[in-house]
């Protein structure tokens, strides 16, 4: 027995020195490339930093050099400097080959800087920063909107080959409410009746003002403090006497810096052509197109009780005729649009013209028979060609001087109780008007 437990003894340490032979040379063999650790490097845009371990380093491989490049100096030290905001790879390898390390390196913007100069221009608000190839996100709470402006102008500055994303939030945003009506005025109507909407718009009190940006497109900055040129009393004289169609009205309440969109229409299926076969549809697919009104708006409140609006606006329509490929009709869309960039007062409207739409219309009565009207339905196929001319008005009012915002137990009603319901039941099958409401608690005559 005891020959056979130092046997097994024996043969135990054998396979616990192999063991950490094994252990040992595997240590010391070299590592594949791909096994090689990746590291991260963050350098800001102008600003450098020292490569350190580069003993064995034979050559240093940059991916990007348009983002960052590698400097050396004669006492063998490295240095890397970011150029343009990204990311690239650094690699270096050694005298056979081998790669010695990775570095993945991201250049930011210089946050540092941007952080020390909006502390020191705007003490004691919250405003974060964070950087990305081609734009600058920020972010945060400030107290006021010429704050909010102010900051935004900042970074333009410092920044200006890179965009933008404003997500600043107004602590105590003003609230903004837009009154959008837009119109079509007949152009022939109005010189049936020898009104000419040029002159009318410079004796309404309209002031004339170009925008930049929008070719084609002309806008009348409004006065509403002089009563005797108001601009509902305007658009009821367009529409009483039948020379405007009021298309719609709305109102939008918004926040500065935030947009507002309104859209009022439906969407059409219209049959697209496909490369694939459907057995049910053939070559085609259907897609949908939005046919209506669309206003985008982006208001922005500034010093001195004054409000930047951007307005985009699209409109779209069917037209009576439609085009046919193949024997298959497709309906056509007409479209028209305008974009405009305005500064305006509490309570100031301002007119958009010039979107305007020619229609032609032929009509064969076959009553005449002189030979003038005969010879017309031969070679035009009609006796008489009458065309008509619309032009599209938009009149958009900002109100945000008296806006404030409401408590929510001013917005939403209380709940009535069981015993209020049932005393209002009541007091209704006696004929009054009105809801009972008890205050304190029930069982109590007050």
């Amino acid at each position: 027995m005891k020959h056979h437990e130092s046997v097994n003894a024996g043969f135990k340490g054998l396979l616990y020195t192999l063991s950490i032979l094994i252990l040992g040379l595997l240590s010391f063999a070299p590592m594949p490339a791909d096994a090689q650790v990746t590291q991260r490097m963050v350098v800001e845009e102008g600003k450098g930093k020292s490569l350190s371990n580069l003993g064995q380093a034979e050559s240093i491989f940059v991916a990007d050099t348009s983002v960052a490049d590698v400097s050396t100096s004669p006492g063998e030290a490295a240095y890397i400097f970011g150029k343009a905001v990204g990311d690239t790879t650094l690699i270096a390898t050694g005298t056979n080959g081998e790669i010695l390390f990775e570095i993945a390196v991201s250049v930011t913007h210089n946050l540092r800087g941007l952080r020390a100069t909006l502390s020191q221009r705007f003490p004691g608000e919250a405003i974060s920063l964070a950087s990305a190839r081609g734009s600058i996100f920020v972010s945060g709470v400030v107290s006021t909107e010429r704050v909010h402006e102010n900051v935004l102008e900042t970074l333009r500055n410092s920044v200006p080959s890179s965009a933008l994303i404003d997500e600043l939030v107004v602590r105590d945003s003003q609230l903004i409410q837009l009154e959008v009506r837009l119109m079509e005025i007949s152009v022939d109507q109005a010189e049936n009746y020898g009104i000419d909407w040029n002159g009318l718009v410079a004796s309404s009190g309209f002031s004339v003002g170009a925008q930049s940006g929008n070719s084609g497109v002309i806008s009348f900055g409004y006065d509403e403090t002089d009563p005797a040129t108001s601009v509902d009393a305007t658009v009821d004289l367009l529409v009483d006497s039948g020379i405007a169609t009021l298309v719609t009205q709305s109102s939008l309440t918004t926040v500065s810096g935030k947009d507002a969109d309104f859209s009022v229409g439906e969407e059409i299926a219209i049959p697209t052509f496909s490369g694939q076969t459907d057995p049910a549809n053939g070559n085609f697919s259907i897609d949908y197109k939005f046919v209506g009104m669309n206003v985008k708006f982006k208001p922005q409140m500034l010093p001195g009780s004054k409000l930047r609006l951007e307005v985009n606006s699209v409109i779209s329509g069917l037209q009576p005729a439609t085009t046919t490929i193949n024997g298959n009709a497709f309906p056509n869309l007409s479209t028209r649009r305008f974009a405009t960039n305005v500064e305006l007062r509490d309570n100031q409207s301002f007119v958009i013209a010039g979107l305007s739409r020619q229609e032609t219309r032929n009509t064969a009565t076959g009553e005449s028979d002189t030979i003038f009207a005969s010879t017309m339905r031969r070679l035009l196929g009609s006796d008489s060609i009458s065309s008509s001319k619309r032009e599209l008005i938009a009149v958009i009012t900002p109100r945000f001087g008296n806006l404030e915002r409401r408590p929510v137990e001013q917005i939403l009603a209380r709940p009535m109780s069981n015993l209020e319901h049932i005393l209002s039941q009541y007091a209704s099958k006696a004929g009054s008007i009105g809801k009972v409401e008890v205050h304190g608690p029930a069982g109590f005559l007050y």
